[in-house]
């Protein structure tokens, strides 16, 4: 059963402050047990539908996705493999399309110019490569995206939204981590808290967050965190790494959640159609569906990312750097929202854009905790 694209919201006020690690903001509150409904039962089949996937050959699958039961479904072209993934215990979808094919065609799309205001990626759950146009995509690029739609016929699906893709950051006060001595000031929001072997303690947000300073503080109360470490992953990838230099910084391994700890203990790519959530500086508690895992999307001002999580999540300004999880596992790093200058809503045709932060982790040699 195809999945059901809906956006659930619960906006919550966040007490003291909503920085979204929140060992920054509690450092003598005892880190709260997760909570009863943290099943990892669906979580562990995405895990065994990954490596099913991982294990088949790029020309016998279309990857998984999860459909609108909750049930992981990995589609297959032929028949033989689909008596593979039922002999693993999993559930097997025939469709025309493999993954070899759909990412030759996005292939074909990223040869293309960069073009302001668009969005592709391969969507397992509709076998396609899933195109979104939005207000900025005019003229001969769009026709040349369309040239490739059509050569390439119902590989491929095309929608026209309206709206702008922007980076969230850049807005003035709240809460959150801040960069006070920019010009202007810019307000973004903490990720996750990470360790390398050795146990040193790190933060992660988004690079175009930190591409003009090294020097970061608590929004709230001007408290220093710590510095940047190293070069910032921007633009393309879209990831910083913060390193703690105050000592009375307790940095747990949790998120801000209704109000309270959330633990965070693992870190994982992301499946199509998995439910998901996110908390942030300016909008909180937010929960959505991943609508393609790896996307490329160019913002409105040119600005071009790659294998970026896609969601029907909303976010504002100020909420850049913010963490995507599912239960205890650590997803993304929140990039770039459809319209952040607005407010989030159900009534929205809400779209986020996150940098996977299993990508981050790898690169860093690092893990939550």
């Amino acid at each position: 059963m195809p999945r059901t694209r809906l956006l659930t919201a619960t906006v919550g006020v966040l007490a003291g402050c909503a920085v979204t690690a929140s060992a920054l903001l509690h450092p003598t509150t005892t880190q709260a047990a997760p909570s009863a409904g943290d099943s990892d039962a669906r979580t562990m089949s995405v895990q065994r539908a990954q490596a099913l996937v991982d294990d088949l050959s790029p020309s016998k699958t279309g990857g998984a996705y999860v459909d609108g039961d909750g049930e992981t479904v990995i589609t297959v072209t032929d028949r033989a493999t689909a008596d593979r993934v039922r002999a693993a215990g999993g559930t097997a979808q025939l469709v025309p399309h493999s993954a070899a094919q759909l990412e030759a065609i996005r292939a074909d799309l990223n040869s293309l110019p960069p073009v302001p205001g668009t969005s592709w990626g391969v969507d397992p759950d509709t076998n396609q490569v899933a195109i979104e146009v939005y207000d900025t995509a005019t003229g001969r690029d769009l026709r040349r995206i369309e040239s490739i739609a059509r050569r390439h016929g119902d590989a491929v699906r095309v929608e026209r939204l309206s709206g702008s893709i922007e980076g969230t950051d850049f807005t003035s006060g709240g809460q959150g981590i801040q960069n006070r001595y920019g010009n202007p000031a810019s307000t973004c929001s903490l990720g996750f808290n990470v360790q390398n072997q050795n146990g040193t303690k790190y933060f992660l947000t988004a690079g175009h967050c930190a591409a003009n300073t090294r020097i970061w503080h608590k929004a709230a109360n001007g408290l220093y965190l710590g510095e940047r470490v190293g070069t910032v992953h921007f633009p393309g990838d879209d990831f910083a790494l913060i390193g703690y230099r105050n000592s009375a910084v307790k940095a747990y391994g949790t998120v801000w959640v209704h109000g309270a700890e959330k633990q965070i203990t693992r870190s994982r790519w992301v499946v199509d159609g998995e439910s998901v959530d996110r908390v942030g500086t300016k909008s909180t508690d937010l929960n959505g569906i991943v609508l393609v895992p790896r996307t490329d999307v160019t913002w409105s001002d040119g600005t071009k990312m790659t294998g970026m999580i896609k969601t029907s999540l909303c976010a504002k300004s100020g909420d850049s750097g913010g963490p995507l999880f599912s239960g205890t596992y650590a997803l993304g790093i929140l990039s770039a929202a459809l319209n952040p200058s607005e407010p989030c809503s159900t009534s929205r045709n809400s779209r986020t854009w996150f940098q996977p932060v299993q990508e981050v982790l790898n690169h860093y040699g690092m893990r939550v905790y």
